[in-house]
Parts: C-alpha cells; sequence; structure tokens
C-alpha cells in the first residue's frame, strides 16, 4: 500500500491507495467497480465489478460480486448483492407532463438525501437522439422507485457532439454542486441552492484561473463538512499514449470561494500504467474515509488484464455527513 501524503491545508489529511484484485487472478477483463455499504457495527461493504469487453464498446458479460465487513482489508465472493444496491440505483418514473420520455446516466452517482424519503437525483435525457442534456428531479421514494415530482432546469454543452453527461451529484453547504463530462476538452461544473435551478455550466480551473483539459472524462466530487474534492483525469504531458488521457487518477481541493482546485492540493492517487482508470467509483464509508474504486482497462483488444485499485482519502477531520455507524444523516 502506497501511502500518499497531502498539502497542509487540504481537508485530506493523506491517502493511502492500494491494489485490490490483481489482475492476474481471472482470465475474463474485469472493470468499473462499484461500492456500496450498509451501516452498522461492523459495516457491511459489497463491491460489483463488470465483466467487460477488450474494445471499449461498454459491453457486458456478466457481473463479479464480493462482500467486505473489515472496510475492505478482506473480501470474499458473493453470488447476489442485497438491498442495499436497489436503493442507490432505484429506477425513475414521473407524472409531470414535462418529463423526459427517456433518461440516462443514472447509475453515476447516488441520489442526494434531503430526508428519508426525498432525494435529489441527477441524470441525461436526448432530445434529438444524440445530444445529452444534464438536469436533476425532486423524488419521492416508494417501493424502491424514484417517483419525480419537480423537475429541474436542463443544460448542455453546444460544441460537445454529445453534449453534457455522466452528471455526479453532491451536496455541501447546504448548496448542491454538480460536476459533467464533455468532449470540447472540458470538464464542468454547475450549482444549485436547492438542487432543481441550475447554474450555467463553468469549465473546471486551477486556482489560478488557468482551465485544466480533460480529455471525455468522468469527474466526481467527494463531499465533506469542511469543503469539497474533485476525483478526475485530465490531459498531461506525459499521458498521451493512454487512452483519453484516462490515467493517472488525481484528487484536488476545491476553493470553497471561487469553485476553483487548488492546483498545490492536487495528488495522483493510481499511477499511469498505460491503462485507462477513467471509469470510477466513489463512496463515502465512514467518517474517518472516503473510497475511490477503479480498474485498469486497456480498451484496445489487448490480452492484458489491469488490476482492481482502492483509494482511501483519510480525512483530516471527521466526516459528520455521517454517523459513527456510517449512515448518511440526511437519509435518517
Amino acid at each position: 500500500m502506497d501511502t500518499i501524503q497531502t498539502a497542509k491545508h487540504s481537508i485530506i489529511r493523506e491517502i493511502h491507495s492500494s491494489v485490490i484484485i490483481k489482475a492476474d487472478t481471472h482470465e475474463e477483463l474485469w472493470n468499473v467497480p462499484v461500492c456500496v455499504s450498509t451501516p452498522g457495527n461492523p459495516i457491511t461493504s459489497y463491491l460489483r465489478i463488470n465483466v467487460a469487453d477488450r474494445h471499449g464498446k461498454d459491453q457486458s458479460f456478466g457481473k463479479i460480486y464480493y462482500t467486505s465487513n473489515d472496510l475492505f482489508q478482506t473480501i470474499t465472493p458473493i453470488d447476489n448483492l442485497p438491498d442495499a444496491f436497489k436503493s442507490v440505483f432505484m429506477p425513475i418514473k414521473s407524472d409531470l407532463p414535462d418529463f423526459p420520455k427517456a433518461v440516462g446516466h443514472m447509475q453515476y452517482s447516488p441520489p442526494v438525501y434531503l430526508d428519508s424519503n426525498t432525494v435529489i437525483k441527477s441524470f441525461t435525457f436526448k432530445t434529438d437522439g444524440v445530444k445529452n442534456w444534464t438536469t436533476t428531479a425532486k423524488c419521492k421514494i416508494e417501493n424502491n422507485t424514484l417517483h419525480a415530482i419537480e423537475l429541474g432546469n436542463a443544460h448542455t454543452i453546444e460544441n460537445s457532439r454529445r453534449g453534457l453527461y455522466e452528471p455526479h451529484l453532491v451536496r455541501w453547504n447546504n448548496r448542491f454542486y454538480m460536476t459533467g463530462r464533455a468532449e470540447d476538452k472540458r470538464g464542468y461544473l454547475l450549482t444549485s441552492d436547492d438542487g432543481l435551478t441550475w447554474s450555467k455550466p463553468q469549465p473546471w480551473t486551477w486556482d489560478d484561473g488557468e482551465e485544466i483539459p480533460m480529455d471525455q472524462t468522468m469527474t466526481k466530487l467527494l463531499a465533506h463538512p469542511n469543503g469539497l474534492v474533485l476525483a478526475y483525469t485530465r490531459i498531461r504531458d506525459d499521458n498521451t499514449n493512454t487512452f483519453r488521457h484516462r490515467a493517472p487518477l488525481h484528487v484536488a481541493d476545491l476553493d470553497p470561494k471561487t469553485h476553483r482546485l487548488i492546483r498545490n492540493t492536487e495528488r495522483i492517487i493510481v499511477p499511469d500504467k498505460g491503462m485507462a482508470v477513467g471509469n470510477f467509483w466513489a463512496w463515502p464509508i465512514t467518517q474517518e474515509e472516503t473510497l475511490i474504486f477503479t480498474a485498469e482497462w486497456p480498451r484496445d483488444g489487448r490480452p492484458t488484464n489491469g488490476d482492481i485499485w482502492i483509494s482511501r482519502i483519510k480525512w483530516r477531520n471527521p466526516n459528520t455527513d455521517l454517523t459513527t455507524a456510517g449512515a448518511l444523516q440526511s437519509a435518517q
């Protein structure tokens, strides 16, 4: 396990990154690990891994499942997932007359709970069959289904062929923050006071105002009472041979006033070994740490498998958005 030291003014105390499943333990290509947990003592965690094609066509040939009762110090294979996964990936329905007939990118972000039965959920829809628009809805939960009762305003990126998509949503300091992917060498941040009325998307920049080049890349926000952290890949001088510059994987603190990334807090949490690690998952698991999972994925037909990584984001102060048992305070 590698211990990554952070800047003294970062809200992250340190980061521990390691391989959780080695590439030579399986013949198929595994990717896109997703984690959820159920509160308790101990906290029970579950990991779902996709069995993928080797050419980056987003085909799935099955799923692999693991569980852990010691915060992924050890993992045990299981045959199926519990209802905990259903609560994160609930389908959405609505009787609203202007609600989209079809929605997408529902699985890129868990819902944000306003109370135990009301959430804000991010998703996309298309108006022309190609270009994605990103929006949110306020929903009531009934029988593991989201029933949308209010629809937010939507945004796209006009010079991005597929628009704005793969949204990831969090709430911090009584405001909502949503990050999204585009195809114009940028990633974007949107903000909202109520989770429904969204600002115009703003490109991610460093604290000096310089735009951060990103190549069709997923980004995710990590929320903590003391601030926000972005997890992302970006275009660098040394990663031109990696698919869409999707390695290494970084984290950096946001300036809470400007919403820009603080350049000297950037840290690499998963290295670039020539395989993409851009499809990743973030999950707050305890008051002490948030977990990030990713898989190395060649995406070019090579018979090579990649390792599956876990990065433990250790907070400088306890994350009181969670209870000591690992439950979201807002969902209680």
